[in-house]
């Protein structure tokens, strides 16, 4: 695909969002262009109206159709070159308008996106608003790791079946009270397989940069009043990477689109990017959400409305109104939100859940990150990055990486001084080469003197600032300048623009935000793992605790089995299966009544050999032999090796020949071969044959789940 259309998948090549609202929004555009009382639209632009008032759907468009606005377009390319050799710079401003306005009514849609004609009109639109108003952010392909990831979840979680069902994970993870409700639902299990599936390629790099950046949102989140868990919210939003630019142009840690950024106080133009200053951004970030949470009363539903349109959310809210929720929050709105919001919120749960504690989902340490930590330094001119890195000891990559808001390779133009980041340790050598620069060097920008050559466009381009914009500030009627002619340039002031205004005066302390808190948001508590049906633990010394611990004692010295409730069970029938009292089973489980419901994990203490139990299985005695190993013997019989330990109370890996094992097998159920196929996936496989993921992992000793075409699972029915 060719340069300009590879950064354009969702409409990321439109200059103003605006435009692809309404004609309204170009107008008003428009009206910010200096314009003559008695000018008159050229009349490609009146041929472009009328053809888009016939049809409302451009997916309608039949070929004689899309031949005219291409007509149309590149008669406004023609116009526009006819303007510009009549420096004509008001007609300019509003033909680049129009034609940007109808170039994106027509690529907002695939189909036409990719259509080569279309593709062709736009290299040349797109070339002759980079002449007037230079390079735009917008043009940029998407850059990140998170974006692939999050189409790939979305996609996934779209097949989950009852996707809303909760109590699926097992009992061992227990969410510990939060701001921001953490429900476990399928959607999280699934999410959270995800994460786990291929933790080298995205969440162990967010765990990296969370010991970065996490410590600074934690901060700025305790000080805006931000429930402290939302700070991983900027996991799936960028995978906490500063520089994250979306094909849709949101941009930075926390995806700002251009006119949010600005109604939060981040600067913006061709020199200076804050949405991705790390600090100023979260500071944007968190009082979004503030706002959001005032307005919905609701985080998941705020969280919701940070990733789509009010109009979004106000229609979620009145179908679920209308389908019977009176109060809807966000699960009763699921339904009818986009697919990216409706897979949002249980990404969300998951990462916080996982990131929160690693360690519950067996993640290994990750090589933490960098403290985020620097000297913060006023200085003044236009300064290339080169020499500042130079006069700080170190390279332009590290200067880049403490200032990733800086879009060029020099300090932009301003009226006052830029708060430059430095290294740590590098103030004093850096404040005393400064200090030792010529005065001409530190000169504040804000007024040019043309030279031979230059152009208003070129001068525009070269300050981040229009055409139209210098020419109101200098009162100029056209486009025409003359060497040694001083022009003021409406140049941004930095000065004001500090994250927190405690930083100004500084004096060459270190800022720093130290090391992120742990403060888990789920605990895993010490349950062996559990296979399918009722699986003996020997561990009889072990006794219960909790806050019945003294009324659960009565275990006889029995060995402890864990049992799966399946369809069907009353405490009756498991307690006449075990030889034990309902009254047992109700103390042995903090039971007060007589309700359980399918896949609660029940602790029963029997000796009883259960040789045919109600889940199908039955038991056999394996003697080990000579090259046995607990892999191969599990491997043999389709267990897990986990298994064989706990049904055998092993505690490591050692088995001696002639030594007996206890197996429980699915004999009694029987059983086909289902070889995976391309696009298979575990919960696809196990939607189709009504089992559960956990089965088919434990049914094949599978530890991730990673799978491969050609690979053959074993499925009991």
């Amino acid at each position: 695909m060719n340069r300009y259309f590879s950064g354009i998948t969702v409409i990321s090549a439109l200059f103003y969002a605006a435009l692809l609202i309404s004609p309204a929004s170009a107008r008003q555009i428009q009206s910010d262009v200096p314009r003559r009382m008695d000018a008159r639209p050229p009349a490609s632009l009146t041929e472009l109206s009328s053809l888009y008032s016939e049809i409302e759907n451009p997916d309608s468009l039949n070929e004689a159709q899309l031949l005219s606005r291409l007509a149309a377009l590149y008669s406004l390319q023609a116009e526009l070159l006819q303007a510009r050799s009549e420096n004509d710079q008001e007609a300019v401003d509003l033909i680049l308008a129009e034609s940007m306005a109808g170039l994106g009514r027509l690529i907002q849609h695939d189909y036409l996106r990719n259509e080569v004609r279309v593709q062709a009109a736009y290299r040349v639109l797109v070339a002759e608003h980079e002449f007037t108003y230079g390079p735009s952010d917008s043009m940029l392909v998407a850059f990140g790791d998170i974006y692939s990831f999050r189409e790939d979840v979305f996609a996934a979680l779209e097949s989950v079946r009852d996707p809303l069902l909760e109590d699926v994970m097992s009992r061992q993870f227990q969410p510990i009270e939060t701001t921001v409700p953490v429900p476990m639902n399928r959607l999280v299990e699934s999410s959270i397989g995800f994460l786990l599936r291929n933790p080298d390629k995205h969440l162990n790099r967010w765990l990296s940069r969370g010991d970065t950046y996490l410590p600074m949102i934690e901060k700025i989140f305790a000080e805006v009043g931000i429930p402290d868990e939302l700070k991983y919210l900027a996991m799936i939003e960028s995978g906490l990477n500063p520089r994250a630019r979306s094909w849709a142009r949101a941009v930075g840690m926390w995806q700002f689109i251009a006119a949010t950024g600005r109604h939060y106080g981040l600067e913006i133009n061709s020199w200076v990017d804050e949405r991705m200053d790390p600090e100023k951004s979260t500071r944007a970030a968190a009082r979004h959400l503030k706002d959001l949470y005032t307005r919905y009363g609701d985080w998941h539903i705020a969280m919701a409305g940070y990733n789509c349109s009010p109009r979004c959310i106000k229609r979620a809210i009145s179908r679920a109104k209308n389908n019977g929720h009176s109060d809807p929050d966000y699960w009763d709105m699921y339904p009818y939100l986009p697919r990216e919001t409706r897979g949002y919120i249980p990404m969300f749960i998951a990462a916080a859940l996982v990131a929160s504690n690693p360690e519950a989902f067996d993640v290994p340490p990750v090589q933490p990150g960098p403290s985020y930590e620097y000297h913060q330094v006023p200085v003044q001119g236009m300064l290339s990055l080169a020499k500042l890195a130079d006069m700080a000891s170190t390279d332009q990559a590290t200067l880049k990486a403490l200032n990733p808001n800086l879009r060029r390779g020099s300090l932009p133009p301003s009226t006052g001084v830029f708060y430059l980041r430095i290294p740590v340790g590098s103030y004093d050598s850096f404040v005393a080469r400064y200090d030792a620069l010529p005065e001409s060097a530190k000169k504040p920008s804000g007024e040019y003197i043309v030279r031979s050559g230059d152009t208003l466009g070129k001068i525009g381009r070269d300050y981040g600032v229009s055409v139209s914009k210098l020419m109101q500030r200098n009162g100029l009627k056209t486009t025409r300048i003359r060497t040694g002619q001083r022009l003021v340039v409406p140049v941004s002031d930095y000065s004001n623009s500090l994250p927190d205004p405690a930083l100004a005066s500084s004096n060459g302390a270190v800022i720093e935000y130290g090391r992120r808190s742990q403060r888990p948001i789920v605990s895993k508590k010490a349950i062996p793992p559990i296979a399918s049906g009722g699986n003996i633990v020997f561990a009889s010394s072990r006794q219960p605790s909790g806050p019945s611990a003294a009324t659960r004692t009565d275990t006889g010295g029995k060995p402890r089995i864990i049992y799966t409730v399946r369809s069907g069970d009353t405490l009756g029938r498991i307690a006449s299966r075990y030889k034990v009292t309902v009254a047992q089973l109700q103390n042995w489980n903090n039971i007060s009544g007589s309700r359980i419901h399918v896949n609660d994990r029940l602790t029963v203490y029997s000796d009883q050999n259960v040789s045919k139990t109600g889940s199908g299985q039955s038991t056999i005695t394996y003697r080990v032999t000579s090259g046995d190993t607990l892999g191969k013997i599990a491997s043999r019989h389709r267990v897990t090796v986990n298994q064989l330990r706990q049904w055998n109370g092993i505690s490591g890996s050692k088995i001696r020949i002639g030594q007996r094992l206890v197996i429980y097998t699915q004999s009694g159920r029987p059983s086909l071969t289902h070889t995976v196929r391309s696009g298979d996936t575990l919960i696809r496989i196990a939607g189709k044959y009504a089992v559960t993921v956990a089965d088919i992992k434990s049914w094949n000793n599978l530890r991730g789940n990673t799978i491969r075409v050609g690979q053959q699972l074993t499925v009991f029915r």
